[in-house]
């Protein structure tokens, strides 16, 4: 990642409580992108057990799984 417009945006992430199959459908295709906290209000009143990120916190955590389960190179 090398920069994000607006700097405020937040991602949004639901966390199965088991295992997935299928990482995209199950985690990825659940994540939406807000401009801001205030712009995500609706899905995170929708969504209760939802949470949200700043997309820089979210990339990092992201790119550590991916990493540990070697689908990414610890090179930057």
């Amino acid at each position: 990642m090398i920069s994000v417009d607006p700097p405020t945006a937040v991602v949004s992430k639901i966390r199965p409580d088991q295992p997935v199959a299928d990482v995209r459908a199950e985690i990825c295709n659940l994540g939406n992108f807000f401009a801001s906290l205030e712009a995500a209000t609706g899905w995170q009143n929708a969504n209760p057990n939802g949470l949200l990120a700043s997309v820089a916190d979210d990339y990092a955590i992201t790119r550590q799984a991916m990493i540990k389960l070697g689908w990414a190179s610890t090179v930057q």
